[in-house]
């Protein structure tokens, strides 16, 4: 297993939006990863599947098409030459290293539990993503207590959601924000045909108590296209349940991060940051 890291150029955020995190996510899943984390301004993953060419290209592919989404077309270089990949020397090393990576959007303010993330695969090695990116663990609770007990989330641990038992009928809004939290869709995404619709409409139909009209007209489709919409499974709506007003799981909007206070802090905060590294592995 091999930890590789490429960076951005100084100054530069890889992405600014959740339909560019999208776009550069897609790309690395490609490699088949046993852990991603993309930060502002770097990537990090775990993969034996790594061949420096390959990565290359892909590297280039997403930042000719942030370039041309951005309409800067002319726009100088994205990535920085990557250093040659980490190899862990054993399962110790290995499950620090997938620690650090974890814990990376914590330990540099940008998120308050690594659940809070949503382009990391902590979530899927959990179980809380739909499809999802990672093998499950085989114990989400124990992993999910080793990564989350540092100084930066809590010292004791924070726990996995559980489904509220005076939950109630959850409203449409909490409904959307739990599935595109799980399935890392824009939230003006979730009317286009596929397994989020699904899910939300079996959602919104089983525990929101919801007809199919009313459904439909929130997402501006007809009641004859709901209708047809074949049935998702159970486990899939238990996964609803457990992220419902949840607020490690936001939806996923349409907003600017390099706009965010944390975002512009981070940025700015890179020289000192790279002086202070090795404070980061634990």
């Amino acid at each position: 297993m091999l930890h590789v890291v490429a960076h951005a150029v100084s100054g530069e955020f890889l992405w600014c939006s959740h339909e560019e995190g999208l776009a550069l996510w897609s790309r690395l899943l490609a490699l088949q990863p046993a852990a991603l984390c993309l930060m502002p301004d770097h990537v990090h993953l775990l993969t034996e599947r790594y061949d420096r060419a390959a990565f290359f290209r892909l590297l280039s592919g997403y930042a000719r098409w942030r370039n041309a989404h951005r309409g800067e077309r002319h726009a100088g270089g994205v990535w920085l030459p990557h250093p040659p990949p980490d190899r862990p020397p054993g399962p110790k090393h290995l499950r620090r290293v997938y620690r650090y990576i974890a814990l990376n959007p914590c330990r540099e303010r940008l998120a308050d539990d690594p659940l809070a993330w949503a382009f990391s695969t902590h979530r899927d090695a959990v179980g809380l993503a739909i499809p999802g990116a990672v093998r499950t663990a085989r114990s989400p609770e124990e992993l999910h207590h080793y990564v989350s007990a540092d100084e930066t989330v809590a010292v004791e641990g924070s726990a996995l959601p559980l489904p509220r038992a005076d939950a109630g009928r959850p409203a449409w809004g909490s409904l959307v924000a739990a599935v595109s939290a799980l399935t890392r869709t824009p939230v003006d995404r979730l009317s286009a045909p596929g397994l989020p619709r699904q899910i939300l409409v079996a959602a919104a139909r089983q525990a929101g108590g919801m007809r199919v009209q009313p459904i439909a007209a929130r997402l501006a489709v007809s009641r004859w296209t709901l209708q047809r919409e074949p049935g998702v499974h159970p486990e899939l709506l238990l996964l609803v349940a457990r992220v419902l007003d949840e607020v490690r799981f936001p939806a996923l909007g349409a907003q600017r991060f390099d706009r965010m206070p944390r975002w512009r802090r981070y940025l700015e905060e890179q020289p000192t940051r790279r002086a202070r590294k090795d404070w980061l592995w634990g």
